[in-house]
Formats: structure tokens, C-alpha cells, sequence
């Protein structure tokens, strides 16, 4: 692999900012922290989208739900 952007550019957990797609690539199948770094990155994401869903539901904004959800999971 030779990519060495991180899983995510706009991400910031702690593996998008120490480690490459080719590094953790490197480590599939091979090392069991490829599955820990991977655990912590998909946990920030999902906690960071229910922040942001908590905050639009608070202020009633469906549409902003709508382009979010959207945004993280049909364009991602």
C-alpha cells in the first residue's frame, strides 16, 4: 500500500493523526493493534456524528440531520 494519508483527513482521533492507511494496512491480518487503532477511530466517529445529531435535534433542525447523514455516510 501506498498510501500515507490518514483513514480520514477531517478526523481527529488519535489514529488519523499518528498513522497511515498504508501503515495500518501494512498491520491487517498480521498485528492485533491494526484492529485496536482501527476500534478507536470508528468510536470518535460515531461519538462525533451523535455530538453533532444531539446538537441539531436540541435546536429542531431536521434538514441540518438530513445534510449530515448525508455528509458521513452516503458521500464518505
Amino acid at each position: 500500500a501506498t498510501d500515507f494519508e490518514p483513514i480520514n483527513k477531517d478526523c481527529g482521533c488519535w489514529t488519523c493523526k499518528h498513522y497511515t492507511r498504508a501503515y495500518i494496512n501494512c498491520l491487517l491480518g498480521r498485528e492485533e493493534v491494526a484492529c485496536h487503532l482501527l476500534t478507536l477511530h470508528n468510536i470518535y466517529y460515531q461519538v462525533s456524528y451523535r455530538k453533532i445529531c444531539h446538537l441539531f435535534i436540541n435546536n429542531n433542525s431536521k434538514s441540518k440531520i438530513n445534510c449530515l447523514y448525508e455528509h458521513y455516510f452516503l458521500l464518505s
